[in-house]
């Protein structure tokens, strides 16, 4: 463990050097907001609703920013990066650590998201707030969405890890990322609400991965009455970590039969 939280200050002493870089996203999303807000309280205005698919007016804008809130816990390089590693032939070097490639990567994930977090969304929910004030929101559904954005973020990281463990066998999975990249964004929710699609197509969602990393802590910070009751949350906590579960399990799998191959062809 300490060799573990050593490498993630390691990490963490790198990233910090770019704070300036993760903090112009207090310079775009803000525009970015300014825009949400015009275009939905138009939509609502020419609709005379005050409800759309279940949402309000700052609802609705606010789902957009919250997505941006998702991606600032979860984002990680982890399938690009053993990707490289293996073209470059440094998997090599990560073969003799005393640390394992998953726990390494796992560690340079999380220093990422410290850094994504100290300046994006602490800084960022307070100037969001200033420009449009999320009423709906309360220390409760804060703390809920926080709680269901740490767990996606490890679902993230390991859904990542699997992708990564793709280059064993194509070498370059950068196709197979911006494949993800778009079906993860539509399927979780993150380019539209889910309520805009058919009904059978979100029960078919219900059995993936990508609506507990995206749209259902959205639900929660959005303080949704859908989801205002501890049953609800309970469930949704333990779907991520049946997910969590399940693709461990298959990154060790994976892992013992791709480092096999990886050691075959001489690395």
């Amino acid at each position: 463990m300490s060799s573990f939280l050593e490498i993630i200050r390691m990490h963490f002493k790198v990233f910090i050097q770019y704070k300036w870089s993760f903090a112009i996203t207090l310079i775009i999303q803000p525009i970015v907001l300014l825009i949400h807000i015009a275009l939905f309280t138009s939509i609502y205005k020419y609709n005379h609703a005050q409800f759309i698919k279940g949402y309000s007016l700052d609802q609705m804008i606010w789902y957009f920013t919250t997505i941006n809130f998702i991606y600032v816990f979860i984002w990680n390089f982890t399938d690009a990066r053993i990707s490289d590693k293996i073209l470059s032939g440094d998997l090599t070097v990560d073969l003799i650590r005393p640390v394992s490639l998953f726990r390494f990567e796992l560690a340079n994930a999380i220093a990422l998201r410290i850094v994504g977090v100290l300046f994006e969304f602490i800084p960022g929910i307070v100037l969001y707030s200033v420009i449009f004030f999320p009423r709906f929101l309360t220390i409760a559904s804060l703390g809920k969405f926080i709680l269901l954005a740490t767990v996606a973020f490890l679902m993230y990281y390991l859904f990542n890890y699997l992708l990564g463990l793709s280059a064993f066998l194509i070498k370059s999975n950068s196709s197979i990322i911006n494949i993800r990249v778009t079906l993860m964004s539509i399927i979780g929710g993150a380019v539209i609400p889910l309520e805009f699609l058919p009904d059978w197509l979100n029960k078919i969602f219900d059995f993936l991965p990508f609506k507990y990393m995206f749209y259902w802590p959205v639900q929660f910070f959005l303080n949704k009455a859908s989801v205002s009751g501890f049953t609800q949350l309970a469930y949704i906590f333990l779907m991520q970590l049946l997910w969590v579960v399940i693709m461990y399990l298959l990154c060790k799998f994976l892992w013992r039969k791709a480092v096999t191959k990886y050691g075959a062809v001489g690395g």
